[in-house]
């Protein structure tokens, strides 16, 4: 069975929380979007719209400053595909997890642009961001059927966010959708 938005934005939401909780409910080290972030930067595929999502990340909004976060996590949904975008702040590095090994599709391009617009919105400072990067690893763990992609992109979400190597396989994709 594919996990939809609602599934997926349910657990993201859990991730997110407990990483909140584990900073003493001040400032989290990895920011979660929802899995409707990256449909409205891209204005529903129509192109880059930063003014779409501005406010999604105001201090008042959320409680903390989502630029102070070490890592933001970010759930694609490339038409009937998921897949994990990962902006490393301090390393200056996109990442683009996916469980079939695929490109980015012009997604890492776009969500540096989005650090650069938010860096400039939100501190009113201009962030050269000719030195990012944007990484596409093959050797991630890899779905060997055509339904787990989901579960892929969620449990690379929480590995990443707890700082643990990715260690499981497809093997384990029964056990982490019954969790």
């Amino acid at each position: 069975q594919w996990l939809n938005d609602e599934m997926c934005n349910f657990t993201v939401g859990t991730m997110a929380r407990r990483d909140l909780e584990r900073s003493g409910g001040t400032q989290p080290r990895t920011h979660f979007f929802n899995t409707f972030f990256i449909k409205k930067l891209r204005d529903g595929g129509n192109g880059y719209d930063y003014n779409a999502v501005r406010r999604w990340t105001t201090k008042k909004k959320l409680g903390y400053d989502a630029l102070a976060c070490d890592k933001v996590i970010v759930p694609v949904h490339q038409a009937i595909h998921w897949v994990l975008a990962v902006i490393d702040l301090k390393a200056k590095r996109v990442t683009f997890m996916d469980s079939l090994h695929g490109g980015d599709h012009g997604l890492g391009k776009d969500l540096i642009r989005w650090v650069k617009d938010e860096t400039k919105n939100k501190r009113e400072i201009d962030l050269d961001t000719s030195d990012w990067v944007v990484e596409c690893p093959k050797d991630v763990p890899r779905q060997l059927n055509g339904h787990d992609c989901g579960v892929f992109m969620l449990k690379f979400a929480d590995y990443i966010a707890t700082g643990c190597p990715l260690t499981f396989d497809q093997r384990n994709m029964e056990y982490f959708r019954r969790r």
